[in-house]
């Protein structure tokens, strides 16, 4: 019974450090701004997520479309959402809206379940990652708007494109960084 609760408990245990570390590592803090709106949430650093902006090559950072909705004008919310369902006869109407129309892209990708999928994306004005408390600026990336929820547990509301954070160069000595950390510019 002893060696039962002791392997129970390191299994629970271990299992807490993993949750910790993995929170850690791999969910760093996102901040975009777009006309004069900022808004925040927490990304997780997606090793599978390769989507990039077909224009100009540029990484894609997904985000849950009710975390950006806020951004869009009430004629631009109802196109994509059409879009997201799988509407594509207003894709012009979209690329065509006033100061928005420069900065919506069109972005393929394949997933499990879904062979040739359409995500609509935009440019931000301006993007920064918070890594050990410090915030860094992070140019080039497009932001694809995805309309369901990327977990289920709601720990997270976006995925980085690995790219991005590539290659983070950081030294850390008692708790604070020494050198800036590099981002890739795209």
């Amino acid at each position: 019974i002893a060696i039962a609760a002791i392997l129970v408990t390191a299994e629970f245990g271990w299992g807490g450090v993993q949750q910790a570390l993995w929170q850690r590592i791999y969910q760093v803090p996102l901040e975009v701004s777009v006309f004069g709106e900022r808004f925040s949430t927490t990304a997780l650093v997606d090793t599978g997520n390769r989507l990039k902006d077909p224009i100009k090559g540029s990484p894609v950072i997904v985000v849950e479309h009710r975390v950006v909705r806020h951004l869009f004008p009430e004629h631009l919310e109802e196109v994509i959402g059409r879009m997201e369902r799988g509407d594509y006869s207003e894709v012009s109407r979209l690329l065509t809206s006033s100061r928005w129309s420069s900065r919506f892209r069109v972005i393929p990708f394949t997933s499990l379940g879904k062979e040739s999928g359409m995500l609509i994306g935009f440019r931000p004005d301006e993007l920064a990652v918070f890594v050990e408390g410090q915030r860094v600026p992070v140019e080039g990336a497009v932001i694809g708007i995805h309309h369901g929820n990327l977990d289920p547990d709601r720990m997270y509301h976006a995925l980085i494109h690995p790219e991005i954070l590539h290659p983070v160069q950081e030294v850390i000595a008692g708790g604070r960084m020494e050198r800036k950390t590099m981002v890739r510019n795209a």
